[in-house]
């Protein structure tokens, strides 16, 4: 699965994620007071997402650190059991609690990719953020 931020003429990055090992892994999304997004994956690693400009800035991998007070807490991704290519996004007001990261793993999940255009259109298995 992969994660794709592009800005409005679809120039961006792609970040491939870790799989769901059939548990249901779940990724937060936080929105930042200055427009972008806290992306937390399953692995506890930290991505800021700007939609405006198409990237994907990692942070590092941060397991047990508390996110930023001032990050709001959107919601999360998780795969869809019934279609288990799909991804489903659950907003905080059906399920307030963010989830726990569900592993303990330092290792890089990926680093993102710059692409052109053509090349961050919407695929299977991915999240997608678009600029305006």
């Amino acid at each position: 699965m992969a994660l794709l931020v592009h800005d409005a003429s679809w120039a961006g990055q792609r970040l491939t994620l870790l799989a769901d090992p059939g548990s249901g892994a779940k990724q937060n999304l936080y929105a930042m007071p200055d427009g972008r997004f806290l992306f937390v994956d399953v692995n506890a690693h930290w991505y800021i997402l700007d939609a405006d400009v198409g990237t994907i800035q990692p942070l590092g991998w941060k397991f047990g650190e508390p996110v930023p007070r001032e990050a709001v807490y959107l919601g999360k991704f998780r795969h869809d059991g019934a279609k288990p290519d799909d991804m489903l996004f659950i907003p905080a007001a059906q399920d307030p609690e963010p989830t726990a990261t569900d592993f303990k793993d330092p290792d890089p999940t990926g680093t993102p990719e710059r692409l052109s255009p053509a090349d961050t259109r919407p695929a299977d298995q991915s999240l997608v953020l678009h600029g305006k």
